[in-house]
């Protein structure tokens, strides 16, 4: 990823479903240098370069998009709960799933689309509330929570900044 570029690509990393392109194995080690696991450290950084994917599955990518820090506080930060901000930053921030069956959000007024998203405030449009269905149908709650998460860490740290991403913590349960 350019950490100078306003959109950020990631996969879903979370307990309850996580890309099954994802090496499990591979994952559980340490990248060459590094202490800790390459799933953990790709948690902290978001960075592609520490996934090692199976052979011949491809994953599912997830576009987010930086929020205007605007929309953050006038937002964003007057919602009381974590989980309704996390939330609510996915629909701002994911507006495209890249994936066997890719899906996407259309600009607001487009006509024929599926999912179109709500007039921008601050400069960021809204995906609908049956997008974010969509996601929880094909990928789980906690995925929603999970880039929700990233999402908002991606708008409050420097443009060049490569982290640090947190845990989302989760609102639902995991196994």
């Amino acid at each position: 990823m350019d950490p100078t570029s306003k959109t950020l690509r990631c996969v879903r990393l979370n307990p309850s479903d996580p890309d099954p392109a994802l090496d499990p194995a591979a994952m559980a080690l340490p990248a060459e240098g590094d202490t800790v696991s390459r799933a953990a450290r790709y948690l902290i950084t978001r960075d592609e370069s520490l996934l090692v994917f199976r052979e011949g599955v491809k994953p599912t990518w997830f576009h987010l998009r930086r929020l205007s820090a605007a929309w953050m506080v006038d937002v964003l930060d007057g919602l009381f709960s974590q989980p309704a901000q996390r939330l609510l930053a996915f629909r701002a921030s994911c507006h495209a799933v890249e994936s066997g069956d890719p899906i996407s959000v259309a600009a607001p007024g487009s006509k024929g689309a599926r999912f179109v998203a709500a007039d921008a405030h601050h400069g960021v449009s809204l995906a609908p509330d049956e997008w974010v269905q969509e996601i929880v149908d094909r990928y789980g709650l906690e995925t929603v929570q999970e880039l929700g998460r990233v999402a908002i860490d991606l708008s409050r740290l420097p443009r060049s900044a490569r982290g640090p991403f947190g845990f989302w913590g989760g609102s639902v349960a995991s196994p």
